[in-house]
């Protein structure tokens, strides 16, 4: 199974390796604005690149296995 489809399966909720539950504490009623749901933190750790403002590669705080996530398609903003 390529590691997308495990991703799709999955939600991003459970290491694709060791299979930990990823999901951490939920997030407080009052901050829920700033969030979509689900409303609980991830504890996967996340590299981002700034520059193009995308995160490039996830970790398992657990196991240390690492993933590149799927990129979404590039958005226009209308241009």
């Amino acid at each position: 199974m390529k590691t997308f489809d495990k991703i799709k399966q999955t939600n991003g909720d459970y290491c694709l390796n060791c299979g930990i539950d990823l999901r951490g504490e939920p997030i407080p009623e009052k901050f829920h604005k700033h969030y979509g749901p689900p409303y609980y933190y991830n504890r996967a750790i996340t590299l981002i690149d700034v520059t193009a403002d995308c995160v490039v590669k996830s970790i398992c705080p657990d196991c240390k296995y690492q993933w590149t996530p799927p990129q979404e398609k590039e958005k226009s903003y209308g241009r």
